[in-house]
């Protein structure tokens, strides 16, 4: 059966999650559609900035705004969105996901976050999940007593590699600078371990193994040598806006492929909003903070969008719901 919702948000990240607390609040029918509870937060073993919550992992803080939402009255897929069409009368979208499921929404938010940066080297494809990884949270257990390297020089490379102490025999932090872009409690944190070895400055120009990774050369030798012998290797060097769904819609994207957002998380195409690290929006901040407000933010964007579908009357108000290059005359709303 080809259910309707009046918002359908794409990802389950804490823009997402935030944005639907939200939205079931304001009577919206919403359904939210994502793979991973909690979005990349989960990659983040601890969050020490969240307002109100000194302590907790990034899985829990996710779960936490997962089960608030549903409680609430949120639906959830856990599946992939594949393809996103809009119809003729242009007042809906249809929905078709990874296993053949269709909906219709009558409102979109896109919260599908960023994917993960490659390091694009010979073999690197052949041996992803077979000893190269892209999170540390998701696979580190599996390397326990085990030689492992972390690439990287951000927060989530230098936390991730204290997180792999705890259970690795050795781990090599290798990053192309000799200082860090990590807060620098961070690296003091790592440089604390005993079982942490700065490789820095260096890259890796290759990584190689026959069934999985066995070793990777150094761009810069380490004791004479450019090899070095691994179990497991984690990429750690940021992201890229998740480009599949905001292609197939036609938002209007800035020249890193970052959704263009106005102040209200509305998009260049009416009946789509945007909110998270895949937008333009919060002077580029990309923390779950800033996420949590742009996806508030959207749904009241959203409602009002709803709201104007509803009623013929509310059409003729200013509502800023699509991005113009000038403001309408008359309005004062309009990015």
């Amino acid at each position: 059966m080809n259910k309707t919702y009046d918002l359908v948000i794409i990802g389950a990240g804490p823009a997402g999650l935030a944005s639907a607390i939200y939205s079931v609040r304001y009577n919206l029918k919403t359904l939210v559609v994502g793979e991973v509870v909690g979005g990349q937060m989960t990659e983040v073993n601890l969050v020490e900035n969240y307002p109100g919550v000194p302590k907790i992992s990034g899985i829990e803080l996710g779960q936490r705004m997962f089960d608030q939402a549903r409680e609430l009255g949120m639906e959830f897929l856990g599946e992939s969105v594949e393809t996103i069409t809009k119809h003729l009368d242009n007042s809906s979208f249809q929905i078709a996901t990874s296993t053949g499921k269709t909906f219709t929404a009558k409102s979109l938010l896109v919260t599908s976050g960023t994917e993960p940066k490659r390091l694009e080297v010979e073999n690197e494809k052949r041996l992803r999940g077979r000893g190269i990884s892209y999170c540390i949270t998701c696979d580190g257990p599996l390397f326990k007593n085990k030689t492992v390297a972390v690439l990287g020089g951000g927060d989530a490379a230098v936390t991730g590699a204290v997180e792999l102490a705890s259970y690795a025999k050795q781990v090599y932090l290798i990053h192309r600078r000799a200082d860090f872009r990590a807060k620098p409690s961070f690296v003091e944190m790592a440089k604390a371990k005993p079982n942490v070895t700065f490789l820095v400055p260096n890259g890796i120009s290759k990584v190689d193994g026959t069934a999985r990774l066995e070793n990777v050369t150094l761009e810069t030798p380490v004791n004479g040598q450019n090899l070095l012998a691994l179990d497991g290797l984690f990429v750690e060097i940021g992201s890229r806006p998740a480009t599949t769904l905001t292609n197939q819609l036609g938002l209007a994207k800035d020249f890193y492929n970052f959704v263009v957002v106005g102040e209200d998380q509305s998009t260049s195409v009416p009946g789509v909003f945007a909110a998270g690290d895949i937008t333009t929006g919060s002077n580029k901040m990309r923390q779950i903070t800033t996420a949590t407000a742009e996806g508030t933010i959207a749904s009241q964007t959203a409602y009002h969008y709803i709201q104007s579908l509803r009623s013929p009357l509310s059409q003729l108000s200013p509502l800023s719901l699509h991005i113009n290059p000038t403001k309408c005359a008359g309005c004062g709303l309009c990015v």
